[in-house]
């Protein structure tokens, strides 16, 4: 079956709308494609990547109809909601006040066809509204020229050679469509939002904070991965051969199709949390309270990617780098918030913390040889060598609404 799907995929088979008498045969190959693309159990990951490249090839937006993966008949991304809900943790402190504390984040990384929708409209990557308003972004000279070049131009693959400011703007841009179609119950609206929200209108889509993706990604208990604690062969695309780091056989050597390790998924069920591409967060890297738009501070990258060893696929690594860099692990997700939500000096406390660590100096610029950026300058001279240290840990904010403390034991993990 994968063979035929390599032969499918390479010949292009369906890269041209197929003839009549070709329909339901192309059909039944994306039926058996999309099966392959999550059985695990099955199909090694890269058999599965083959038939990721045949559901994400042919014209915009390809093949893949999963939910959550392509783009709505109105033309806007479709985004699959995960409701994230804290509870009471046995051994960590309740903060008073601080209930419901919910949030609502993206079950995948944002696609190539759902960026696509962005630099394509009218009134998208080019309009001057979304890097202006609300507060003007300051991005160099140049940043808004060209979008950075997908390098894997895979419909289904995460959006990648995406900066923070490229970001920022594609929240803004779909905050106000979502908006506009909320506003007069335009043909499916319902489906935009989570049903929480559908009847207010203070919500914005934004980037995740670092604790509402850490919260995400590691659940109640901690966990180092977001299947667990410790990393499984085959349950993410990176680098598993990479050097001294050996964990498994597999290195795809590319970015892969998102959602295809279900196995993976972290206990909400959220999805590519470990791998496939480094995702942009709203906060600062040196001072992780401040989450404004406002401002050239190096932000945060979490989650590790498809050229790397294993430690930077744990949920507990951080990365760092300049908010105009574009690279071909770079992409983002988004959460969509009450937009009345802030944050507060955090006092102490174990349960406020924020794993990870710090690289000083210079930021982290993790690649392997292959990779690249695109559309902005490599930050000059070679990247900090970081070391591991233990017990390390930031603490910060008790949340005053949907700010999660989520790092019950703080280690600082080093890729």
């Amino acid at each position: 079956m994968p063979l035929a799907l390599q032969v499918a995929e390479e010949t292009g088979l369906l890269a041209a709308t197929p003839q009549r008498q070709l329909a339901a045969f192309c059909a039944d190959l994306c039926s058996v494609a999309t099966a392959v693309l999550t059985d695990h159990e099955r199909f090694t990951p890269e058999q599965r990547d083959i038939a990721g490249r045949l559901l994400g090839g042919g014209p915009f937006p390809g093949h893949d109809t999963r939910q959550g993966v392509g783009i709505r008949p109105d033309g806007l991304p479709d985004i699959a909601w995960v409701k994230i809900e804290d509870r009471h943790v046995p051994g960590t402190s309740e903060v008073p006040g601080t209930s419901p504390r919910i949030f609502w984040i993206a079950k995948y990384p944002v696609t190539y066809a759902q960026y696509r929708a962005f630099l394509e409209a009218d009134d998208g990557f080019r309009n001057d509204r979304w890097w202006r308003e609300p507060t003007p972004l300051v991005f160099p000279e140049g940043q808004r020229d060209a979008p950075g070049r997908q390098r894997f131009p895979y419909w289904n693959h995460p959006a990648e050679n995406v900066g923070w400011y490229d970001a920022i703007a594609f929240c803004r841009w779909l905050t106000a469509q979502v908006k506009a179609k909320v506003e007069v119950k335009a043909a499916g609206w319902e489906a935009l939002l989570p049903r929480e929200l559908l009847g207010s209108p203070d919500w914005k889509i934004t980037l995740p904070t670092e604790w509402q993706w850490e919260k995400a990604a590691r659940g109640h208990d901690g966990r180092q991965f977001p299947w667990g604690p410790e990393y499984k062969q085959g349950y993410a695309n990176i680098d598993e051969t990479y050097g001294r780091s050996k964990v498994g056989p597999h290195y795809l050597q590319k970015t892969s199709a998102v959602g295809m390790y279900p196995q993976g998924a972290s206990p909400y069920g959220v999805l590519d949390l470990s791998g496939n591409v480094w995702e942009w967060c709203l906060n600062e890297y040196e001072k992780p309270e401040r989450i404004q738009e406002e401002g050239d501070a190096w932000r945060v990258l979490r989650g590790g990617s498809w050229n790397l060893k294993v430690g930077s696929a744990s949920a507990l690594a951080r990365n760092r780098n300049w908010n105009n860099h574009r690279n071909d692990n770079y992409g983002f997700r988004v959460v969509v918030v009450r937009s009345s939500t802030f944050f507060r000096p955090f006092s102490g406390g174990h349960d406020g913390r924020l794993s990870g660590y710090r690289n000083h100096g210079r930021p982290a610029h993790h690649s392997r040889p292959g990779s690249g950026s695109v559309g902005s300058p490599r930050p000059s001279g070679p990247p900090t060598e970081a070391k591991e240290k233990k017990g390390a840990g930031l603490a910060w904010s008790a949340p005053v609404v949907n700010v999660l403390p989520v790092s019950s034991t703080v280690v600082c993990y080093l890729p």
